[in-house]
């Protein structure tokens, strides 16, 4: 069993990433990018950052960076989920777009725990803050604010005692 969490990845896989990005887009209710589903997930998954309600995950240093490594991964999960026939690609002028099918709004019925009230819970405050953003817009944000999360961690070593040389 143990060989199993040294292999696979426990955190941010991608089966993980695309059932979160099946609840974003059924709650934007509209065709996102690629890198607004990635932008909207980093943001409700750490809604404090941005003045909103409690975190949905844990803080952790250096998070932002999740904005950039995720890439990859909430693909192969869209993948997965286009697969299944609950996403659908979009193509034109302005991009390729993932869009719900008819089958996405009864799936994700089935979904019931508190984490997943949470989840909704923080998409609808999303939603409202950002659903006027164009993507160009969102990008704008982030990249104003993205140096401002996770930093709060950058002299965490100083409080415990520990000297880094440079």
């Amino acid at each position: 069993m143990l060989s199993y969490y040294k292999n696979n990845q426990l955190f941010n896989h991608s089966l993980e990433l695309g059932l979160r990005s099946l609840f974003i887009i059924n709650g934007f209710n509209k065709p996102l990018s690629l890198n607004q589903i990635i932008s909207f997930d980093y943001l409700i998954l750490f809604t404090e950052d941005i003045g909103g309600p409690k975190n949905l995950h844990p803080e952790a240093p250096y998070r932002s960076t999740q904005l950039l490594i995720k890439r990859k991964a909430v693909r192969a999960g869209l993948n997965k989920m286009i697969s299944k026939e609950l996403l659908q690609v979009e193509m034109n002028k302005k991009g390729i777009f993932y869009t719900q099918t008819e089958l996405l709004s009864p799936f994700l019925e089935h979904f019931r725990s508190e984490y997943t009230e949470k989840l909704k819970d923080r998409i609808r405050w999303i939603t409202a803050k950002f659903e006027l953003y164009t993507e160009i817009d969102l990008d704008k944000y982030i990249n104003k604010n993205i140096e401002n999360w996770g930093n709060e961690f950058v002299n965490e070593p100083l409080f415990r005692g520990v000297t880094i040389n440079a």
